[in-house]
């Protein structure tokens, strides 16, 4: 698996990028999605995704105030 999106702004870490902006670049790849050459990168920022949505929803469960929402 690997750990790096290769955007239109070069190589960037998947765990280092803001969450809209990974939602974002991932449906991108799968909406475009020619080859399997970038299964890795989808399958990667997935399941960085669903983290960053478990520790949203456990944020949000136990009372907590939200993480603010980045726009």
């Amino acid at each position: 698996m690997t750990d790096t999106y290769h955007g239109s702004k070069g190589p960037m870490l998947i765990a280092d990028l803001p969450y809209p902006y990974l939602v974002n670049a991932h449906k991108k790849l799968i909406r475009y999605r020619v080859d399997d050459s970038r299964d890795a990168e989808i399958a990667a920022m997935a399941e960085r995704i669903a983290v960053l949505d478990a520790e949203y929803a456990a944020e949000t469960a136990v009372g907590q105030e939200p993480r603010a929402e980045v726009v």
